[in-house]
């Protein structure tokens, strides 16, 4: 995580010198919209639910998003968080392999044993 938040913050320069002032205007918006969703999130962790999540002295108290999607969208929609947080878990496995294949390509293809590889090779690999 503190690495792709590293390339994000180096890369605010870039971006903002591309986009101008909507650039600014849409970040400061996307930024008050996630700070109200967390306090909202907050909020709802701290009041008890009405349902019986688990077994024990902590039943009704909610302790993570599975919790939190079970109270606020049902058994159904608590599948379906959970499915979309397999599906972005699995995505960055992808997303690190096509890179690391790609930065491989770049920094082997100089020796004559990898000088035929492709990308897909070194992802491989």
């Amino acid at each position: 995580v503190n690495v792709l938040m590293g390339v994000g913050l180096l890369s605010y320069p870039f971006v903002l010198r591309l986009s101008g002032w909507v650039g600014v205007l849409i970040l400061l918006c996307l930024s008050f919209v996630s700070c109200h969703t967390a306090k909202l999130m907050g909020l709802m962790m701290d009041v008890p639910s009405g349902v019986k999540l688990r077994e024990g002295p902590m039943s009704h108290k909610i302790l993570g998003f599975q919790d939190l999607a079970v109270v606020s969208l049902g058994r159904v929609g608590s599948l379906c968080i959970s499915l979309l947080f397999l599906g972005e878990t699995f995505g960055y496995g992808c997303i690190y392999l096509i890179i690391e294949g790609d930065n491989l390509g770049k920094l082997l293809r100089r020796y004559a044993y990898f000088a035929d590889w492709t990308n897909e090779a070194f992802m491989t690999l």
